[in-house]
């Protein structure tokens, strides 16, 4: 049975914020076949936007449909991978089916319900926007030094112990590809769990897909 849960309905912050970040992703793309200078630049850049793009939709959507203190907490999660899985799963009832009613006389409310959702996460479209989410982190966390020495005999011993950094840049274009398929599995499964009594609040946030 679905818990029910009275709240205010708002409007969310991340509103929008998106579609942006799937522009540039585009653009880059685009620009780094243009642009043969700086095609690594771009397509840098359209990895680190495709991550930000599914981080803020997923993000907008556990805000805008999850409680309050249920999205808080989820949050919270430091670690990305974790922290979209379990949106996922409570975004699919997977967690607990919710009814969240508006404090107006009306039948204004959402609802999530739990449906079936397979084994995405063992699909290939899953472990490639993982792979560009591991670019991405290689990009934005980048240690410039990380070394570790000892002192003996009056000699020091530098050992140099940086991550071999190495991305293969003709690979990003294809995960991002990979990385849209996953969202369009999302939307469909989100169509199905997700009920919201202003329909088009939940079909305008994938717009951007078309």
């Amino acid at each position: 049975m679905p818990i029910k849960i009275n709240e205010k309905i708002t409007a969310s912050t991340r509103e929008c914020a998106y579609l942006d970040f799937w522009f540039l992703v585009e653009h880059s793309l685009s620009q780094a076949s243009a642009d043969k200078k700086h095609s690594k630049a771009f397509a840098l850049n359209a990895a680190i936007m495709a991550v930000m793009t599914v981080e803020s939709l997923i993000n907008d959507l556990s805000e805008q449909y999850l409680p309050e203190d249920v999205f808080i907490c989820l949050d919270k999660e430091f670690h990305l991978k974790t922290r979209f899985k379990k949106m996922i799963k409570f975004l699919t009832g997977q967690e607990g089916e919710f009814f969240v009613k508006n404090k107006a006389p009306d039948d204004r409310s959402t609802k999530i319900k739990k449906i079936e959702i397979g084994d995405i996460f063992h699909q290939q479209e899953w472990q490639d926007f993982c792979k560009l989410l591991d670019i991405r982190n290689k990009i934005t966390h980048r240690k410039v030094e990380n070394k570790t020495w000892t002192h003996e005999d009056g000699n020091q011993n530098f050992e140099d112990i940086r991550e071999d950094w190495k991305i293969n840049i003709e690979e990003i274009e294809p995960l991002i590809n990979s990385a849209k398929n996953l969202l369009i599995k999302l939307r469909d499964l989100f169509m199905l769990s997700i009920e919201d009594f202003i329909s088009e609040r939940l079909t305008d946030k994938f717009d951007f897909m078309e």
